[in-house]
């Protein structure tokens, strides 16, 4: 079955779009996981702040160096100014992440059978409950 030209060059445009979409929605939603993760290993960190070090168990790579005590001062510093840093990107960025997250996920929506679309939210609120795994908050200091 042959088309002509224009059929054909409509036809790879949908292909080409619908690809385009998918590829958006996938880095969509793996921007959201990182957003949602840094937001819950910042929430994490100050946790663990507030338990004092000896409550904070071991686990992180700093807590098995055998760190001096002028290199955990230096190391804490380094942690306070990049934490403030991370803070500051998401309070600037996080709402346009947001808006560009939620609307391939409408997009997507659109897309899904009434069916589908109450399993992908289902699926979705699922992995929201689910924990993620942190990397450590630990500073691997006792203070």
């Amino acid at each position: 079955m042959t088309f002509p030209e224009s059929q054909r060059q409509a036809r790879l445009l949908g292909i080409a779009l619908l690809a385009a979409t998918f590829l958006i929605g996938g880095l969509a939603g793996a921007a959201a996981v990182r957003l949602s993760s840094s937001r819950e290993a910042t929430a994490a960190a100050q946790h663990a702040e507030e338990r004092g070090p000896r409550e904070r168990g071991a686990g992180s790579v700093l807590d098995q160096l055998d760190l001096t005590p002028e290199q955990c001062q230096r190391i804490q510093a380094v942690l306070e100014r990049r934490r403030q840093q991370t803070e500051a990107f998401w309070e600037e960025h996080g709402p346009t992440l947001r808006a560009i997250v939620d609307s391939a996920h409408a997009e997507i929506r659109a897309v899904l059978t009434p069916e589908q679309r109450a399993e992908y939210d289902r699926l979705r609120a699922e992995r929201r409950l689910r924990p993620h795994k942190q990397n450590g908050s630990q500073k691997g200091c006792d203070q």
